[in-house]
């Protein structure tokens, strides 16, 4: 790495430092009341949480979709309680990662004379002692090696944590970071792999890389990312009071500091950028193929049950595993109506629904980017998160109330 670059990375780190924090007043999201007169006119379905928003960690922001007097799409956008605290974004954002895999790749394979593409091999080399050699993926059907189109197919359509870390390492730390910085979501912090329990030091470091098409190799040497990801300047980054350590009750909370972190309308705009490339959106353009956008839009969008490769049971991987609005649009309209290209996220008591729906017929269509923490006794680590009880209402009521709303249903 060059000290150009080096220098770079960290002038950009400081210019973004708490650009995580709470949303500005000026923000136009902050000053409607449309969210929060729409969950007011139901309170048998909300007035529990509209009682103790804190509490739950509540925030939502509702996008509806216009074409103005020039034949441009426009954005009326209604948030509430953006910014207001910290929440664990979980699996929300492992669309970052494979927008940037997508992005590297176009990069690395610039030159004419390359022939790699999104099925090339993908070879991932041991990093840390215990690491094997990873060449073979079997729930690739059609090629049985991981490749970036696969594990971008397994994140988006179940969530795959171990085919987010696999982009993680394709991409590295730094420069996933940064991507997003450059696209304009500038909150993002995507500090860690998922589901596995590393130092901070560790979770900079990715391994080297081999990208195969044939007789051909591309090396991706390992890498070590320079920046200090930090959520300093957040409120609530201490989520609450105690945790499951070992089998044992540690009474303290969890300081959530060093973890991933991004915002709500972060991650709805990133999602809007893959979904509807003709609004315009801050940030420069994603450097993605209309492949990948088509390819990206297919996996949003895809029931489990509809893959074929990979392939899920439909027993195990009912239609909403993760379109957690599914159950209440189905109360508006068949579910053949609807076309929901999302990414949900859901860890510690957090659970996070970052949709795009839009009604087949009328073409009528809104985002629904919603965070929801459900932990009532305070412990971390313990599966007593009413995710049942609580959040997949919540989402199924919500998803219902703004459908009904966006389409004039009664």
């Amino acid at each position: 790495m060059s000290r150009l670059t080096l220098l770079l990375g960290c002038l950009a780190l400081l210019l973004l430092g708490s650009c995580a924090g709470p949303r500005p007043a000026s923000d136009p999201q902050a000053h409607s009341t449309y969210v929060a007169d729409l969950l007011a006119s139901r309170p048998d379905r909300f007035g529990a949480l509209l009682a103790d928003p804190g509490a739950h960690r509540l925030q939502i922001l509702v996008t509806k979709f216009s074409t103005n007097e020039a034949g441009q799409p426009s954005l009326e956008r209604h948030g509430y309680r953006l910014g207001t605290e910290y929440f664990y974004p979980a699996s929300s954002i492992k669309l970052c990662a494979a927008i940037a895999a997508f992005e590297r790749l176009n990069e690395l394979t610039e030159p004419a004379e390359q022939s790699f593409d999104e099925d090339s091999a993908l070879v991932f080399h041991p990093l840390f002692e215990g690491d094997a050699e990873e060449r073979f993926d079997a729930s690739n059907l059609a090629l049985g090696v991981p490749t970036l189109r696969h594990l971008v197919r397994r994140v988006c359509i179940v969530s795959d944590n171990p085919a987010f870390n696999r982009l993680y390492d394709f991409v590295g730390q730094q420069e996933l970071n940064e991507r997003m910085w450059k696209a304009g979501m500038p909150s993002t912090r995507i500090a860690h792999r998922l589901s596995i329990l590393q130092a901070r030091e560790q979770s900079r470091r990715t391994p080297r890389v081999d990208l195969l098409a044939g007789a051909r190799a591309l090396t991706l040497p390992a890498r070590t990312s320079a920046l200090e990801l930090d959520n300093a300047g957040q409120d609530g980054l201490r989520v609450g009071v105690a945790q499951m350590r070992d089998g044992k009750r540690i009474d303290e909370p969890i300081d959530f500091r060093f973890k991933n972190s991004m915002s709500v309308l972060d991650l709805q705009n990133m999602l809007l950028k893959v979904v509807r490339r003709d609004v315009e959106l801050p940030g420069r353009p994603l450097r993605l193929s209309d492949r990948q956008f088509e390819l990206l839009q297919t996996a949003l969008a895809q029931y489990p049950g509809e893959s074929e490769n990979p392939k899920y049971d439909r027993k195990s991987y009912p239609d909403d595993w993760v379109k957690f609005l599914l159950p209440g649009l189905e109360r508006v309209l068949p579910k053949e109506r609807w076309r929901i290209q999302n990414k949900v996220g859901r860890a510690y008591g957090f659970s996070i629904e970052n949709a795009y729906v839009e009604d087949r017929s009328s073409g009528r269509a809104f985002a629904i980017t919603a965070v929801l923490y459900t932990n009532s006794d305070g412990v971390l680590n313990d599966d007593a998160y009413e995710y049942d009880k609580i959040a997949d209402p919540f989402f199924a009521d919500l998803a219902e109330l703004v459908a009904r709303d966006v389409l004039g249903a009664p």
